[in-house]
Order: structure tokens, then C-alpha cells, then sequence
């Protein structure tokens, strides 16, 4: 009787396996289905973005933009925005190939965007004075790649009056600053910016604005200027790489006759002064400008940098050997600046070091110092007369016509109604 059952339990048997079967296929396809439902839905990474205190709210869909400031670091951003330590380093390694995320420096344009969800998309970072980092969020990981920065120049002309300083007016503006420091450069052989300016005096300069994103961004090259000084009238027109006068001689002159913005002269050169400190008299060879605290100094020529360290009662101290007739010496600085050593060559103007009250000090000032042909001289006395061009330059047809464009231009605003005629051409009104 066993044996005769024995073919219906196997073939029940063999039925009750394959539903199983089926039942666990059906059950996989679900679940698998469901999986890839919800992946289909999924943006990876995902980046839940902080509250920021430093920037301006903004909706989903925008940029956040910034510098990083003091102290700030890529890291700390990003973690702002909610990326965390692990995905940070993961960034950081695939930007690597372009540029090292971890020796960012300090005001270094950011932007962050955002997709509707509000989630990061991508981090964008200028490396370079032309080129920028982007880092995209993908499924995949971050994809960093290298673009050129796409700016936008537009010609400027500003005009203004002097109340405590000259370019008083463009010192709120963005990017002031620097174009108040090129133009004090460009006529420090002629003016003494602390002493000879008056209320009443006027400025006039032509300037490339440069734009990026429908945003100012900074003034680029000056084109043209004219300053109106204790009733002298003083030009400077860029032809190529120099600025030259309406005579075509240039305007850059060989040494700056004050290589710090100072409030003013504590000690002059001398060959017998009684020493602050140490009570007896002794020669002074240089001039001392009283600054503040970490005002930058600068190189008061092209040269090459011949000694930079501390020394004695001058403190930190850097010298520059311009050519085979003359030297300078900054002394008393609180540091150097950036890349500053012997051997390096520096350009007129560089930054070369900070103001301070090292060494034999009794405050904070530079300690300026000029030598000719190994001799002191007073710095003050010196002839700073400009580089010579050819004569023949202001008899060329090109130069003349430059010239005569930009004096039509300044010309037009002089007479044209206050601002009302054309916003572009209103006093210092630079956005």
C-alpha cells in the first residue's frame, strides 16, 4: 500500500516546491522593485544646508557668495552647509589634481549652489586671478574640473572733491582702497598726499570696471587721470605699459619718495640726534614716519632684496639694492611680507613688510633709509625727477589721439548737469 501512494506524495511534493518558488520570485520582484523605486528618488550625495550667519538668505535655486574670511577655512564652510567630515575629505582629494583645497588663503572668492531642493549641487572656488575649482555633487561622488572666469570690462570715468583726502569719496566704494593706493603710487614723486592736498582740490579718472556674474567685481587698469592740486594741474595717460605726461615723458619715478601711508614725520635725517632711548647724539641716518600698527610697507623700487631678518637695534629689517647707484632700508617692521627674502626680486610698490616697533623702538614707525652709492642721503632731498622716454613719443599721431580722447571725455562731465544726464557719469557713483 506504500508503495502504491509513493508517486502522489512525490508529486505533491514536487508541487508544493514550486510555488514556493514562485511565491519567493514574485516576493524578490517586489522588494527589487520597490529598491529601484526609491533610488529613482534619491539625489546622492544629499547636503542638508545649514543656516548661515555670514551671508544674506537666500532661496532654493540661488548662489551663495562669499570670501573666506580670517580664520575661516574650506573646511569649515562647507561644514556650514552640512557636508560632513567624510565627504569633506572626499572633496578634498578630488580637487586635489587641480589645487590644494587646505592652503586656501584668506579672502579667496567662494560661491555655493543649490539646487530647488535646497541641496548643494556644486562648490565653486577661484584658485587663480583667472581661473576657477568646480566641484559638482554627482550619484557617483564629486567631479572637480578647472574654467577659465568669464569677466566683463566696462570704461568709467569718476570725478570727485577732496574733504580730509583726496579720493575721500572713493574710499566706502568696493575696490576703493586699492585704486586710491595705485594712484597715490603713480604721483608719490610729485605729491605728498599727507601734506599738500586741500579741501577743494579734484580729482578725474578713467577706469576699467571689471564685471563677472552682472556683478562689480574690482577697478582694473586706470586709464587716464587728472588731479587738480593747490591750483597745479598734474596728468598721467596709460600708452602700453607706462603712464606718460601730456610732454611724453613717464610719470614712474625712479624711487618712491614714502614708502608707508604715515600720519607724519617724528624724526628727520640728521647727523647729530640725540637718541630717543638712549640719551646720547648720534648721526640719524634715514627718516622715521610715524604709521600704524601693521600698515604695509613698500617697496620704494624695483630691486632685489639683500637682506631680510633681524638685526640688532633696527629690528626687523629689509634691504633692497635697486641698481649700482642706490639702496633702501626698512627697519622696525613687526613682519615681513609674504615670500620676502634675500635673493628675491620685488617690483616698485610691492608690499616688502608691515610697520611695527621691533628692535630699539619707543613706537610703532618705519625707519626709511636711502643710500647712493653706499652714502646716506636724506630722503626727503632727493630728486625724484621721472623716467625720460624719447621726445619723439609726443609727437606721435596715436598718442596725441589717446590724449585727445580722454580729455573730451573728462571734459563732457565737467559739463554736463549733476548726475542727472547720465547715472553712468555721476560722481563717484560706482556700485
Amino acid at each position: 500500500m506504500d508503495r502504491a501512494h509513493a508517486p502522489q506524495r512525490r508529486t505533491t511534493g514536487l508541487l508544493v516546491l514550486l510555488g514556493t518558488v514562485l511565491l519567493g520570485g514574485w516576493l524578490w520582484s517586489s522588494l527589487f522593485g520597490h529598491v529601484r523605486a526609491v533610488e529613482a528618488t534619491t539625489l546622492y550625495p544629499t547636503f542638508e544646508v545649514a543656516a548661515e550667519p555670514l551671508v544674506l538668505a537666500v532661496e532654493p535655486g540661488e548662489v551663495v557668495r562669499g570670501s573666506l574670511s580670517r580664520g575661516q577655512s574650506i573646511f569649515g564652510l562647507l561644514n556650514r552647509y552640512g557636508v560632513s567630515a567624510d565627504q569633506q575629505q572626499k572633496l578634498l582629494e578630488s580637487a586635489r589634481q587641480i589645487t590644494d583645497l587646505s592652503r586656501v588663503r584668506v579672502g579667496t572668492p567662494y560661491r555655493i549652489h543649490r539646487g530647488a531642493d535646497g541641496h548643494m549641487t556644486s562648490f565653486e572656488l577661484d584658485y587663480s586671478t583667472s581661473r576657477l575649482l568646480r566641484i559638482s555633487a554627482t550619484p557617483f561622488g564629486f567631479l572637480a574640473s578647472a574654467h577659465p572666469i568669464e569677466f566683463t570690462t566696462r570704461s568709467r570715468t569718476l570725478s570727485g572733491t577732496a574733504g580730509n583726502s583726496l579720493f575721500a569719496p572713493l574710499m566706502g566704494e568696493k575696490g576703493g582702497p586699492d585704486l586710491i593706493r595705485r594712484l597715490r603710487n603713480l604721483f608719490a614723486w610729485r605729491i605728498d598726499f599727507n601734506r599738500d592736498v586741500r579741501p577743494g582740490d579734484r580729482y578725474h579718472i578713467t577706469v576699467d570696471e571689471v564685471w563677472r556674474d552682472g556683478q562689480f567685481d574690482r577697478f582694473g587698469l586706470v586709464r587716464y587721470v587728472r588731479l587738480s592740486v593747490r591750483g597745479q594741474v598734474m596728468e598721467a595717460l596709460r600708452y602700453g605699459a607706462e603712464f606718460y605726461d601730456p610732454e611724453g615723458r613717464a610719470i614712474r619715478g625712479t624711487l618712491l619718495p614714502s614708502p608707508v601711508e604715515y600720519a607724519y614725520i617724528s624724526s628727520h635725517f640728521s647727523t647729530a640726534r640725540r637718541h630717543p632711548i638712549k640719551g646720547f647724539v648720534k648721526p640719524h641716518y634715514g627718516v622715521d614716519f610715524a604709521a600704524s600698527y601693521g600698515s604695509p610697507v613698500r617697496a620704494a623700487g624695483d630691486g632685489e632684496v639683500t637682506f631680510a631678518a633681524h638685526k640688532g637695534a633696527n629690528g626687523r629689517l629689509v634691504t633692497i639694492r635697486h641698481n649700482g647707484v642706490y639702496r633702501t632700508a626698512y627697519a622696525h617692521l613687526s613682519r615681513f611680507g609674504r615670500g620676502i627674502k634675500r635673493g628675491v626680486r620685488v617690483k616698485q610698490g610691492q608690499i616688502i613688510g608691515y610697520v611695527g616697533s621691533s628692535g630699539l623702538s619707543t613706537g610703532s614707525h618705519l625707519h626709511y633709509a636711502v643710500y647712493r652709492d653706499g652714502r646716506p642721503v636724506n630722503p626727503l632731498k632727493l630728486d625724484y625727477t621721472p623716467i625720460s622716454e624719447s621726445v619723439s613719443l609726443a609727437l606721435d599721431n596715436e598718442f596725441q589721439l589717446a590724449w585727445d580722447t580722454m580729455r573730451l571725455a573728462v571734459s563732457r562731465q565737467e559739463s554736463a548737469p549733476a548726475a542727472a544726464t547720465d547715472p553712468t557719469l555721476a560722481q563717484v557713483a560706482v556700485r
